[in-house]
Protein backbone atom coordinates (compact mmCIF):
# COMPACT_ATOMS: atom_id res chain seq x y z
CA UNK A 1 0.00 0.00 0.00
CA UNK A 2 1.33 3.43 -0.97
CA UNK A 3 0.45 7.07 -0.36
CA UNK A 4 0.60 9.63 -3.16
CA UNK A 5 0.22 13.37 -3.55
CA UNK A 6 -2.21 14.01 -6.39
CA UNK A 7 -0.44 17.24 -7.35
CA UNK A 8 3.28 16.41 -7.48
CA UNK A 9 2.75 12.60 -7.70
CA UNK A 10 5.42 11.90 -5.09
CA UNK A 11 4.82 8.54 -3.42
CA UNK A 12 5.58 7.14 0.04
CA UNK A 13 5.27 3.65 1.48
CA UNK A 14 4.51 4.96 4.97
CA UNK A 15 1.54 7.20 5.82
CA UNK A 16 2.01 10.95 6.04
CA UNK A 17 -0.69 13.43 6.94
CA UNK A 18 0.29 15.81 4.14
CA UNK A 19 2.74 16.08 1.28
CA UNK A 20 5.83 17.95 2.59
CA UNK A 21 6.13 19.78 -0.74
CA UNK A 22 2.51 20.65 -1.60
CA UNK A 23 0.92 20.44 1.88
CA UNK A 24 -1.97 18.44 0.42
CA UNK A 25 -3.52 15.33 1.93
CA UNK A 26 -2.13 12.11 0.48
CA UNK A 27 -4.34 9.48 -1.13
CA UNK A 28 -3.94 5.82 -0.27
CA UNK A 29 -3.74 3.26 -3.08
CA UNK A 30 -2.93 -0.44 -3.25
CA UNK A 31 -0.74 -2.13 -5.82
CA UNK A 32 -2.58 -4.49 -8.17
CA UNK A 33 0.30 -6.49 -9.64
CA UNK A 34 3.54 -7.27 -7.82
CA UNK A 35 6.61 -8.74 -9.50
CA UNK A 36 9.67 -10.22 -7.80
CA UNK A 37 12.79 -8.34 -8.91
CA UNK A 38 15.19 -9.39 -6.15
CA UNK A 39 15.57 -12.28 -3.71
CA UNK A 40 17.64 -12.79 -0.57
CA UNK A 41 17.49 -16.14 1.23
CA UNK A 42 18.21 -15.96 4.97
CA UNK A 43 19.52 -19.08 6.70
CA UNK A 44 20.82 -17.63 9.98
CA UNK A 45 18.19 -16.99 12.71
CA UNK A 46 18.05 -13.78 14.71
CA UNK A 47 16.07 -12.71 17.81
CA UNK A 48 13.43 -10.99 15.66
CA UNK A 49 13.38 -13.72 13.01
CA UNK A 50 14.01 -17.07 14.75
CA UNK A 51 12.46 -19.30 12.06
CA UNK A 52 14.62 -20.03 9.04
CA UNK A 53 14.88 -20.29 6.16
CA UNK A 54 12.92 -17.29 4.96
CA UNK A 55 13.18 -14.94 2.02
CA UNK A 56 13.36 -11.18 1.74
CA UNK A 57 11.81 -10.28 -1.60
CA UNK A 58 12.25 -7.01 -3.46
CA UNK A 59 8.92 -6.34 -5.14
CA UNK A 60 7.88 -3.87 -7.83
CA UNK A 61 4.31 -2.89 -8.67
CA UNK A 62 2.72 -1.79 -11.94
CA UNK A 63 3.66 1.84 -11.21
CA UNK A 64 7.34 1.15 -10.60
CA UNK A 65 7.09 1.48 -6.81
CA UNK A 66 9.46 -0.85 -4.97
CA UNK A 67 9.42 -2.31 -1.47
CA UNK A 68 10.66 -5.35 0.44
CA UNK A 69 8.54 -8.16 1.84
CA UNK A 70 9.54 -10.96 4.19
CA UNK A 71 8.23 -14.30 2.97
CA UNK A 72 8.20 -17.62 4.84
CA UNK A 73 8.25 -20.30 2.14
CA UNK A 74 6.03 -22.94 3.70
CA UNK A 75 2.53 -23.72 2.54
CA UNK A 76 -0.01 -23.86 5.37
CA UNK A 77 -2.94 -25.66 3.82
CA UNK A 78 -4.00 -28.26 1.30
CA UNK A 79 -2.40 -31.54 0.31
CA UNK A 80 1.04 -29.92 0.04
CA UNK A 81 1.01 -28.37 3.54
CA UNK A 82 4.55 -28.03 4.84
CA UNK A 83 6.09 -28.10 1.36
CA UNK A 84 8.48 -25.31 0.49
CA UNK A 85 7.39 -22.70 -2.03
CA UNK A 86 10.07 -20.54 -3.57
CA UNK A 87 9.85 -17.51 -5.84
CA UNK A 88 12.11 -16.71 -8.76
CA UNK A 89 12.97 -13.33 -10.21
CA UNK A 90 10.22 -12.32 -12.60
CA UNK A 91 7.50 -14.29 -10.77
CA UNK A 92 4.26 -12.62 -9.79
CA UNK A 93 3.93 -12.28 -6.02
CA UNK A 94 0.55 -12.87 -4.46
CA UNK A 95 -0.81 -13.95 -1.10
CA UNK A 96 -3.86 -16.15 -1.49
CA UNK A 97 -6.70 -16.24 1.00
CA UNK A 98 -7.11 -19.39 3.05
CA UNK A 99 -10.04 -21.71 2.36
CA UNK A 100 -9.82 -23.14 5.88
CA UNK A 101 -12.54 -21.78 8.18
CA UNK A 102 -10.32 -22.49 11.20
CA UNK A 103 -7.51 -20.37 9.78
CA UNK A 104 -6.03 -17.61 11.97
CA UNK A 105 -4.39 -14.66 10.19
CA UNK A 106 -1.67 -12.44 11.64
CA UNK A 107 -0.13 -9.42 9.91
CA UNK A 108 2.52 -7.23 11.48
CA UNK A 109 1.58 -3.54 11.50
CA UNK A 110 4.55 -1.41 10.48
CA UNK A 111 3.23 2.05 9.68
CA UNK A 112 -0.46 1.75 8.93
CA UNK A 113 -3.11 -0.07 10.98
CA UNK A 114 -5.60 0.32 8.13
CA UNK A 115 -3.32 -1.67 5.84
CA UNK A 116 -2.61 -4.34 8.47
CA UNK A 117 -6.31 -4.91 9.20
CA UNK A 118 -7.09 -4.96 5.46
CA UNK A 119 -4.39 -7.61 4.93
CA UNK A 120 -5.78 -9.80 7.70
CA UNK A 121 -9.28 -9.56 6.23
CA UNK A 122 -7.93 -10.51 2.79
CA UNK A 123 -6.07 -13.52 4.20
CA UNK A 124 -9.31 -14.71 5.78
CA UNK A 125 -11.15 -14.53 2.46
CA UNK A 126 -12.50 -10.98 2.59
CA UNK A 127 -15.77 -9.55 3.87
CA UNK A 128 -19.13 -9.35 2.16
CA UNK A 129 -21.34 -6.91 4.04
CA UNK A 130 -24.81 -5.68 3.18
CA UNK A 131 -26.35 -2.62 4.80
CA UNK A 132 -28.63 -4.65 7.06
CA UNK A 133 -25.97 -6.95 8.45
CA UNK A 134 -25.41 -6.75 12.22
CA UNK A 135 -21.78 -6.63 13.34
CA UNK A 136 -20.42 -7.12 16.85
CA UNK A 137 -16.86 -6.07 17.72
CA UNK A 138 -15.36 -7.42 20.93
CA UNK A 139 -12.18 -5.52 21.90
CA UNK A 140 -9.95 -6.71 24.71
CA UNK A 141 -10.63 -4.72 27.89
CA UNK A 142 -8.89 -6.01 31.01
CA UNK A 143 -7.95 -2.95 33.06
CA UNK A 144 -8.46 0.78 33.55
CA UNK A 145 -5.44 2.20 31.76
CA UNK A 146 -4.35 4.59 29.02
CA UNK A 147 -3.82 3.31 25.45
CA UNK A 148 -0.02 3.66 25.64
CA UNK A 149 0.09 1.05 28.41
CA UNK A 150 -1.03 -1.56 25.83
CA UNK A 151 -3.13 -3.72 28.11
CA UNK A 152 -6.35 -3.19 26.16
CA UNK A 153 -7.16 -3.06 22.46
CA UNK A 154 -5.70 0.20 21.16
CA UNK A 155 -8.39 2.72 20.13
CA UNK A 156 -6.69 3.27 16.76
CA UNK A 157 -7.22 -0.41 15.92
CA UNK A 158 -10.93 -0.04 16.61
CA UNK A 159 -11.11 3.24 14.67
CA UNK A 160 -9.54 1.76 11.54
CA UNK A 161 -11.64 -1.42 11.76
CA UNK A 162 -14.86 0.59 11.93
CA UNK A 163 -13.66 2.68 8.99
CA UNK A 164 -13.04 -0.44 6.90
CA UNK A 165 -16.42 -1.95 7.80
CA UNK A 166 -18.26 1.22 6.78
CA UNK A 167 -16.28 1.41 3.52
CA UNK A 168 -17.40 -2.14 2.76
CA UNK A 169 -21.05 -1.23 3.17
CA UNK A 170 -21.89 -1.55 6.85
CA UNK A 171 -24.06 1.07 8.54
CA UNK A 172 -22.75 2.63 11.74
CA UNK A 173 -26.04 1.92 13.54
CA UNK A 174 -25.62 -1.80 12.79
CA UNK A 175 -22.15 -1.95 14.34
CA UNK A 176 -21.97 -2.66 18.07
CA UNK A 177 -18.91 -2.69 20.32
CA UNK A 178 -19.15 -4.82 23.45
CA UNK A 179 -16.99 -5.51 26.46
CA UNK A 180 -17.06 -7.95 29.34
CA UNK A 181 -15.53 -7.40 32.75
CA UNK A 182 -14.15 -10.37 34.67
CA UNK A 183 -13.58 -8.32 37.80
CA UNK A 184 -15.45 -5.83 39.97
CA UNK A 185 -14.22 -2.97 37.78
CA UNK A 186 -17.02 -1.61 35.58
CA UNK A 187 -16.42 -2.26 31.89
CA UNK A 188 -17.41 1.33 31.13
CA UNK A 189 -14.45 2.59 33.18
CA UNK A 190 -12.05 0.45 31.16
CA UNK A 191 -13.60 1.55 27.87
CA UNK A 192 -13.47 5.23 28.84
CA UNK A 193 -9.87 5.26 30.06
CA UNK A 194 -8.63 3.29 27.05
CA UNK A 195 -10.48 5.74 24.73
CA UNK A 196 -12.61 2.97 23.24
CA UNK A 197 -15.71 4.96 24.19
CA UNK A 198 -14.35 8.03 22.41
CA UNK A 199 -13.91 6.08 19.18
CA UNK A 200 -17.44 4.69 19.46
CA UNK A 201 -18.83 8.16 20.04
CA UNK A 202 -17.04 9.82 17.12
CA UNK A 203 -18.18 7.05 14.76
CA UNK A 204 -21.74 6.97 16.17
CA UNK A 205 -21.32 3.33 17.14
CA UNK A 206 -23.07 1.98 20.23
CA UNK A 207 -21.03 0.52 23.08
CA UNK A 208 -22.87 -2.25 24.90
Amino acid sequence: MFYQCQKCKRTWQYPLQKCPECFLKLERFESKNLKVIGISRVLIPSPMHPKVPYFVLLLEDENGNKFVQKFTPYRTGGSDAGAMKEYKIGDRFEIKASQNKNFVAIWRAKYDLYEAISRVISLLGGLKIDQNKKILILPTLVSVCHPHERENTHPEVLRELIKILIEKGAKAENIKVAGQSHSETPIEAMAKKSQILSVCSENKVEFL
